[in-house]
């Protein structure tokens, strides 16, 4: 997982790929599993809120490997 600070950076990423926005979450995930009628809830950590408000940031792409959350 990537997250991209600004557009110009979108290049130096390989497909295939999704994109979305990144929301605020209080470093948590829900998961959501759906099986037949049945459904699982399974809360995990996350990235922690942040803002690039006010900050010059020296790098166009944060790199994550979410397995060491």
């Amino acid at each position: 997982m990537s997250i991209i600070f600004h557009e110009g950076a979108v290049k130096d990423c390989e497909p295939p790929c999704v994109a979305q926005t990144f929301i605020p979450h209080d470093a948590v995930l829900f998961k959501i599993f759906v099986i037949g009628k049945k459904y699982f809830v399974v809360e995990r950590p996350s990235l922690k809120n942040f803002s690039a408000a006010g900050i010059i940031l020296e790098i166009d792409i944060l790199c994550i490997f979410c397995s060491d959350l």
